[in-house]
């Protein structure tokens, strides 16, 4: 299963493209632009649908940060506003989804990007435990479990 970090400031937008991923089959994690980077290094997802315009950041900036730490991570910007790929860096979006979007064009975007996400792995492992926030050592890459909590990774 793929995870989709949602990162929006608008609670609304976020609940209704959360529960229209959610019935197309992906976890779905709702972050907002101060925490956006922190989440996706912390939980490991394979798509981050950000939007464009938010009170302090852009989607543009925040998806940049993040695909310079992850490359194969899919970067989706949304917005309202009539956007094109050319306005953008190519290297960091890999999609747009004009808002509001139903579920079949929803559905289009995110399949159009997934076997792109196969030439990766689908579970990265994380950098940090997920339960208790420790960073992983490299001895580690391979393990199920927290060495320091016991807890097993989420993948």
């Amino acid at each position: 299963m793929y995870k989709v970090l949602l990162v929006n400031d608008c609670k609304f937008e976020n609940f209704i493209m959360r529960d229209m991923l959610i019935n197309l089959g992906y976890e779905v994690i709702i972050s907002n632009e101060f925490n956006a980077v922190r989440d996706a290094r912390e939980l490991n997802c394979n798509f981050i649908i950000a939007n464009f315009i938010m009170k302090e950041k852009t989607g543009d900036k925040i998806l940049k940060q993040i695909k310079e730490m992850y490359p194969e991570t899919k970067c989706v910007l949304s917005s309202s506003n009539d956007i094109k790929l050319e306005d953008f860096n190519n290297s960091v979006i890999d999609g747009f989804i004009h808002t509001p979007i139903t579920k079949e064009k929803l559905e289009k975007v995110m399949v159009e990007n997934e076997p792109l996400l196969n030439k990766y792995s689908k579970h990265m492992k994380p950098l940090f435990c997920t339960y208790c926030g420790v960073k992983m050592d490299d001895d580690e890459k391979l393990a199920k479990f927290c060495k320091y909590c016991g807890e097993k990774y989420k993948f």
